[in-house]
């Protein structure tokens, strides 16, 4: 087997958090066996037989359309360090965007 590349080992990462969701969330024998036997080899047999160029693009389009969110979780984070380290809750401030980082995570 040669070594893989950088974006093939990101996108394999990326697969095994998306089964580690599906495994929790499928109840169904038929559709775990189609998951296990079908679904993610498919996806695993895909990724290998792609190249770091292709991958990459792939994730970076993935990477645009999560970003929004990952940058709310930043602010919600910040927001939550900021209100430990004074007195004075930032949800107080009735911003918006400190709602809308509430949100997620």
């Amino acid at each position: 087997m040669t070594d893989l590349g950088k974006m093939q080992n990101l996108a394999l990462e990326l697969v095994n958090v998306c089964d580690s969701i599906i495994k929790k969330k499928l109840k169904n024998s038929i559709a775990i066996g189609f998951w296990n036997r079908i679904g993610k080899p498919f996806m695993v047999n895909q990724i290998l037989s792609m190249n770091d160029g292709d991958i990459r693009e792939d994730l970076n389009n993935m990477y645009k359309k999560l970003r929004p969110h990952f940058e709310k979780k930043i602010l919600k984070e910040m927001i939550d360090e900021a209100n430990s380290l004074s007195g004075i809750k930032l949800s107080k401030l009735k911003n918006s965007e400190f709602d809308k980082a509430g949100e997620y995570f």
